[in-house]
């Protein structure tokens, strides 16, 4: 092997700090899948386990990867063989590819990181008010909270 040079180790480490945002954005992207469930039905998001919303059976960790356990099963449970809503992996999809987007765009600092939360409660909001035509006010909150920060690291 020869000596790599400093543009191709460059490349690498940016696509690598690509790929670990991307992986981050869809562990978030699952979180966010549980509230856009639970908190319209007024349910815990930490202290019920995730389960089929079929047959009741708990998810085995394996099967809680985002994106990739969905792939692995088919879209399907393990257990019923039911199948489970592609919006599933959608939105982890989406809040990764967002945050890859972000990151790219704004690169890394703090900008990027409030920008990244105010895309993960926008995506809550948009599907909470798909499924139910109701915006939580809490969510809302959240993101005028996040406005005041935002407006400061912005040139």
């Amino acid at each position: 092997m020869g000596n790599i040079d400093i543009e191709t180790l460059e490349a690498i480490m940016n696509v690598t700090v690509y790929v670990f945002v991307f992986l981050f954005g869809i562990t978030i992207g699952s979180f966010l899948n549980v509230c856009i469930l639970r908190l319209p039905k007024g349910e815990s998001l930490v202290t019920n386990n995730s389960h089929c919303m079929t047959c009741g059976t708990k998810i085995r960790p394996i099967d809680l990867i985002p994106v990739f356990s969905w792939i692995f099963l088919r879209g399907k449970c393990h257990s019923c063989g039911e199948k489970i809503s592609a919006r599933y992996p959608v939105v982890e999809s989406l809040n990764g590819l967002l945050y890859v987007l972000t990151f790219w765009v704004l690169d890394i600092n703090a900008k990027a990181i409030i920008t990244c939360v105010l895309m993960s409660l926008l995506i809550v909001i948009a599907f909470m008010d798909w499924d139910t035509q109701e915006i939580d006010l809490v969510i809302v909150g959240l993101i005028l909270l996040l406005a005041v920060p935002a407006a400061i690291f912005t040139d």
